[in-house]
């Protein structure tokens, strides 16, 4: 289908563990209906799935100045139509997140409100200093997923740039990955 989607069809047996006969008529329709491509489309290469919780949910968070009522919290509160904005005048703006204690991470997943051209320049806070994460981004468009070795932070946080319109980011998440 192009979407790289299957369809999946339940057809649950009746209370005789069968399956009805107008199911299996409909089925059959169907099958005469269906007509597999010749070369289906093969699946890109693409990032891994997520498989953990956002430690970053609901955490404490900074920021340079926001836009109106957009404030920071709005960026790590798992609602994906809210954003934290910043203003407009804000030449350089961050955002961080800070951790109740130092807390293992290996992954941050950047999702752009209107922002989907800036670019992330990521650090972390630990041991009394601010050290560079120099991971490039995975991911497409308005989702960018950074995937490094594992470390120890008490902080972490993004700095926009290359933006033409004032930034947002709908949900800064970090996880903390088994490998």
């Amino acid at each position: 289908n192009g979407a790289y989607c299957n369809f999946i069809l339940n057809v649950a047996p009746n209370k005789n563990g069968l399956i009805d006969d107008n199911a299996l008529a409909a089925l059959k329709e169907m099958g005469k209906l269906y007509k597999p491509s010749a070369n289906p489309p093969k699946l890109p290469q693409h990032p891994a799935p997520i498989i953990s919780s956002n430690i970053a949910k609901g955490v404490i968070s900074n920021s340079t100045w926001s836009d109106d009522m957009n404030i920071m919290d709005f960026a790590n509160d798992d609602n994906f139509r809210s954003s934290w904005s910043s203003n407009p005048t804000v030449k350089a703006p961050w955002y961080e997140v800070k951790f109740e204690k130092s807390m293992p991470c290996n992954m941050i997943v950047i999702t752009a409100g209107n922002s989907s051209g800036a670019r992330y320049d990521l650090e972390y806070f630990a041991d009394g200093k601010w050290l560079p994460l120099k991971e490039q981004a995975a991911g497409e468009k308005k989702v960018s997923i950074f995937r490094f070795e594992r470390i120890w932070c008490e902080k972490i946080r993004v700095t926009l740039s290359g933006f033409k319109h004032a930034p947002a980011i709908a949900e800064f998440a970090v996880f903390n990955e088994r490998n």
